[in-house]
């Protein structure tokens, strides 16, 4: 801010603690030219939900998953079509990726924007044939931003022409050059990047690919693998096999071309070429990590595999979108393949888990070794930065009552007043923009009380403050800080004298476990006493989650756990777990905070499945800087009569796997374990009297690693569990 005239403004400093992350403009906090946003749909048979905090971002507003059906999704980005425009590739590329340890093909079947960007989703099972199957999927979404070097996408829509460009509005090419795609015969694409090729000349680069189809008949399952790229004189030129059934196929699909220097977050890819290996580094041209570790690949077992990217987990963090999101393509040129990412990478878990198949309905092969391309990318970290709003974009006597992207609110509306450095705008000469309360009557010279409401609750807030008025005229200038109820926390009160402008300065802290979510600015004095304010900035610090309470209830099978906050401020969420052996496992997904400030917020989990014993949960309460604090541990008395199959544990099981069995009434409990070929690998006979707890030990020592099916069956029930074992 400039001065014309020192010594004759005054600066009044109002400092107000909050809870709250303070809100800064998408621009301030999308730190690299392209804008990324994605999404982990993590519970599919949940009808409505927001998704995996860790692994999901979106720098314009929330993300909502909701099921419509079996394997059928609407992702939708709340906001996220502020960022399209109608430059090249302003409409954005989406990419799907299976995700989680059960077989399944995801595609995206439908896009649309209104304010918010709507991406449809449909999930199949490769097996059963024509059959949508719940699963869990990865989403990412890409805009150009500032037009990033080394990137490209398109959506190719026309699978039956010849040869056609690329929709300028879903196709973004660096280079700004075309993206044409020509079609060779049934399924067999080659998409040419125009001018592409010094992009990836010596840092190689990386292809994801999605099948885009509105389907209606879900028998037209598709998979779109990429069956190669190469340069070509300036051009780059990848190569798509697309199949539906099992056979070549015209269709639909969506393309993303990153390499090491693109800048779309943190990033690491890799192609994973020797599909039978069992461990292997791959080709540095076509592998990366932004950390500048190592990149290794490994295999398990028949299309079991795992990638390890060295310190990669230092680009990511505790915070929302910190975990980054996890694409997989196959690379191959025939046998229909498909590929999902079989666990979840983030902070502690890698290497990342991939699972492989080919062939649809009866010639599936659920575990075939298959090339694949694998792409991990993390939002870049985002700074808590002090909002700071200034005026000097509005026009000349504009009314300001709310601002786009702030949490601010005028009470009875502000009047700019523009100055530059030919107009004092009634006080001390300027380039910058004021804004001013209305005039009261019948004094025209006393201003009306500035008063600003908050959103969110506000850690430190800064008013730039000008007076003006008659030479020797005293002010009294008095400021209120109020909380949500509207209590007085906090109060300055000044006398000042112009001469004809203001010269002292003050500043006021207010300190400790209040919150501000009113602030009240008043000057009144004899005639001739304006006061005029110029930026206003905020920041935000932390006051410490408060759990109210903590209880629990039984409800047949089932216990309810119910939980009371206070001062919910950047904390990702919950997990319930449960004491089990004496050692502690999680017994939910990550239950997400409501974010609710100085206001109070309730909790209700049922915990399902539960043994005639007792039981001992406690809460993980995760910040989004990945601090965690536990609660006291809550114990529950034993429940239900009914007979039940514990989940298996630990999951993923290593040397031990273990399951307990209740028998409502004397009977014998058989139990089995099944690979996923079908295919039964162990089963034992339990017998079980009346109201006894029976603990199973499963032959996890002794099991390849992979995912396996357990099912309990006993006189009146039968229990199905998924579990995994990871040697």
């Amino acid at each position: 801010m400039n001065n014309a005239q020192p010594g004759r403004r005054l600066s009044i400093a109002v400092l107000l603690l909050c809870i709250s992350t303070c809100i800064a403009t998408p621009a301030d906090a999308q730190k690299g030219p392209a804008q990324i946003a994605y999404a982990y749909a993590h519970q599919p048979t949940t009808e409505s939900y927001a998704p995996a905090s860790l692994y999901s971002y979106n720098s314009e507003g929330p993300i909502t998953v909701t099921r419509y059906g079996v394997g059928f999704y609407v992702v939708e980005f709340v906001g996220l079509s502020a960022l399209r425009d109608d430059q090249l590739g302003g409409y954005g590329n989406v990419q799907v990726s299976a995700r989680g340890a059960d077989d399944a093909v995801c595609l995206m079947s439908n896009l649309s924007a209104n304010a918010n960007v709507i991406v449809q989703v449909e999930c199949f099972d490769p097996v059963n044939l024509g059959l949508r199957k719940d699963a869990e999927f990865g989403v990412l979404v890409t805009f150009p931003g500032s037009n990033p070097v080394s990137l490209a996408y398109l959506q190719a829509d026309e699978p039956s022409l010849a040869s056609y460009t690329a929709f300028r509005r879903f196709a973004y090419n660096s280079e700004k050059k075309d993206i044409t795609i020509s079609r060779s015969s049934v399924g067999v694409y080659a998409v040419t990047l125009e001018g592409f090729a010094p992009a990836v000349a010596t840092n190689g680069g990386h292809v994801q690919t999605t099948p885009f189809e509105l389907l209606g008949d879900p028998a037209n399952l598709s998979t779109c693998p990429v069956g190669g790229w190469f340069v070509s004189g300036d051009d780059v030129i990848v190569n798509v096999r697309c199949f539906s059934e099992g056979s070549p196929a015209d269709r639909k699909f969506s393309l993303l071309f990153v390499s090491d220097n693109s800048d779309v977050g943190n990033l690491a890819f890799a192609w994973a070429n020797q599909a039978t290996s069992a461990s292997y580094t791959p080709s540095s041209f076509y592998s990366h990590n932004d950390a500048a570790g190592s990149v290794l690949a490994s295999r398990a077992s028949p299309g079991v595999y795992g990638m390890s990217f060295g310190d990669f987990a230092t680009l990511t963090d505790g915070a929302i979108g910190g975990g980054g999101v996890t694409l997989v393509s196959p690379y191959a040129s025939t046998g229909a393949p498909y590929c999902s990412s079989a666990l979840s990478f983030g902070v502690v878990n890698t290497p990342v888990g991939v699972r492989c198949g080919a062939g649809f309905g009866g010639s599936t092969d659920p575990t075939a070794d298959v090339p694949y391309n694998l792409l991990l990318i993390v939002r870049d970290e985002v700074e808590k930065e002090a909002g700071i709003l200034n005026f000097d974009s509005y026009v000349d006597d504009q009314i300001v009552t709310t601002v786009s992207g702030e949490p601010i609110t005028f009470v009875g509306g502000v009047q700019v007043e523009t100055c530059n450095w030919s107009a004092s705008c009634g006080r001390a000469w300027s380039g910058d923009n004021v804004v001013r309360t209305q005039l009261v009557p019948p004094n025209e010279f006393n201003r009306e009380p500035l008063v600003m409401e908050f959103s969110v609750p506000q850690t430190q807030v800064s008013l730039l403050m000008n007076g003006f008025g008659q030479n020797g005229i005293v002010a009294n200038v008095t400021i209120v800080a109020k909380d949500i109820s509207g209590n007085v926390v906090a109060t300055m009160s000044e006398v000042v004298t112009a001469a004809p402008s203001w010269e002292d300065k003050q500043a006021i802290t207010v300190k400790g476990p209040a919150t501000i979510r009113r602030v009240e600015v008043t000057s009144t004095g004899a005639a001739a006493n304006w006061f005029y304010v110029d930026d206003i900035s905020y920041t935000d610090a932390e006051l410490p989650l408060e759990l109210v309470s903590f209880d629990a209830l039984g409800d047949g099978d089932e216990v309810v756990l119910r939980w009371k906050t206070l001062n919910e401020v950047d904390l990702s969420g919950f997990v319930v777990e449960e004491l089990v052996e004496g050692q502690y496992v999680s017994a939910s997904d990550l239950i997400l905070s409501k974010g609710t400030g100085d206001r109070s917020a309730n909790y209700e989990y049922r915990v399902k499945n539960q043994l005639h014993r007792s039981k001992s949960f406690r809460l993980r309460m995760i910040d989004l800087d990945g601090t965690v604090d536990y609660s006291d541990l809550l114990e529950v008395e034993a429940i239900g009569d009914v007979a039940h199959a514990s989940a298996v544990y630990p999951n993923p099981a290593a040397d031990v796997a273990m399951i307990q069995l209740y028998g409502d009434e004397n009977q014998t409990m058989a139990v089995s374990v099944y690979d996923v070929t079908g295919r039964r690998v162990w089963s034992q006979d339990v017998p079980l009297g009346s109201g006894v707890v029976e603990e199973v030990r499963l032959p996890s020592q002794s099991l390849p690693s992979g995912v396996y099916l357990l099912v309990a069956e006993g006189k009146h029930f039968a229990e199905r569990r998924t579990f995994v074992v990871a040697h």
